[in-house]
């Protein structure tokens, strides 16, 4: 099986010997594994050294290198200049940008992300009616996700100008209700009220960011490997440093992939203040096991990371208006 590797640990030194990829610390080899297993490396922290051995093996290879910042935003992404991107593909992404059809693009770029928040209460809310604890918030907040989704579905986008704040009015009702309910139903215990993004101190905050970083590599290598400019989105304002069009891709994963496996990690969150290294190790492994996980995708049992990949695809389809794109939603 391909890894992920991921690096937290300061004054680790990454290097290579052969084709393997050797992991130092304090001068004394800690763990060697076989480049060819290698789909990305992921630098956690600052004070981690890699050789340039290792970082043109990793070029040559198509294995991605993804560093972080101390507030576990992914900031930079090192990957060969001899990736297939084409220019048709970018100018397509461009003009599409631009257009009508980006509205398109956006709603259902949304429409997926309710879907699967959605989709993430039905999930716990049938597994607390087996332990004869129904919860009427929890209801409720499925039936509100449904009604909103139904609304963004049908209503009118077209010769709108303010097209994006009516999709993310909806997108920002239902994160409220969503939050809500999991912070009173799921997290009741650990005193989470509502998400906070950069600057969080909580445990859960902390740990839902820290998922969200590791999702994003995830979703930056399947935009490289499709030929895609990450920093160009539909969704997301287009600034300089920021992967708009990774973080409106990641929208659609962000509850199943990340958000179920916080809640089920409660237990080992409980009493902390801060993610130490062994909450982080069991939030990477989590989230690798569920992206390597296999799920029904048109008639066939694929791996997530499989699907996120034919997903930018047909992202990519979309953008040169070949087909109209649809989230993938989850089903349990």
């Amino acid at each position: 099986m391909t890894k992920h590797i991921y690096i937290d640990e300061y004054g680790t030194f990454l290097g290579k010997t052969s084709a393997r990829l050797t992991i130092s610390q304090g001068g004394q080899l800690q763990k060697e594994i076989a480049l060819s297993r290698i789909k990305s490396i992921n630098i956690l922290k600052g004070g981690i050294a890699l050789s340039s051995d290792l970082i043109e093996a990793c070029s040559l290879r198509g294995i991605k290198l993804f560093f972080l910042d101390f507030k576990n935003i992914a900031h930079t992404s090192l990957s060969s200049t001899a990736s297939h991107a084409v220019a048709n593909v970018r100018r397509a992404q461009f003009l599409t940008i631009e257009s009508d059809e980006a509205k398109e693009i956006a709603r259902a770029l949304i429409l997926g992300k309710l879907k699967n928040q959605r989709t993430t209460l039905q999930y716990f809310h049938k597994y607390l009616k087996t332990t004869d604890k129904e919860s009427i918030k929890l209801a409720n907040a499925i039936e509100k996700i449904k009604q909103t989704s139904q609304s963004l579905k049908t209503i009118e986008l077209k010769n709108r100008p303010d097209w994006l704040s009516i999709i993310m009015g909806k997108e920002g009702a239902v994160a409220s209700i969503y939050f809500d309910a999991v912070g009173s139903e799921l997290l009741y215990d650990l005193d989470f009220s509502h998400r906070i993004g950069r600057g969080a101190d909580d445990i859960v905050n902390s740990a839902l960011n820290y998922g969200y970083a590791i999702l994003t590599s995830f979703v930056w290598q399947s935009v490289i490997n499709a030929g895609l400019e990450p920093f160009a989105g539909v969704l997301h304002v287009n600034r300089p440093g920021k992967p708009s069009l990774v973080l409106d891709i990641i929208e659609e994963y962000r509850a199943w992939v990340v958000d179920r496996n916080i809640i089920k990690l409660k237990s080992h969150l409980k009493g902390k203040s801060f993610l130490d290294s062994t909450i982080k190790k069991k939030i990477i492994e989590e989230i690798n096991a569920t992206m390597n996980k296999k799920y029904l995708y048109n008639a066939k049992n694929l791996s997530l990371q499989s699907i996120m990949q034919r997903q930018v695809y047909r992202l990519t389809g979309a953008f040169m208006q070949q087909m109209p794109y649809k989230s993938y939603s989850f089903k349990w």
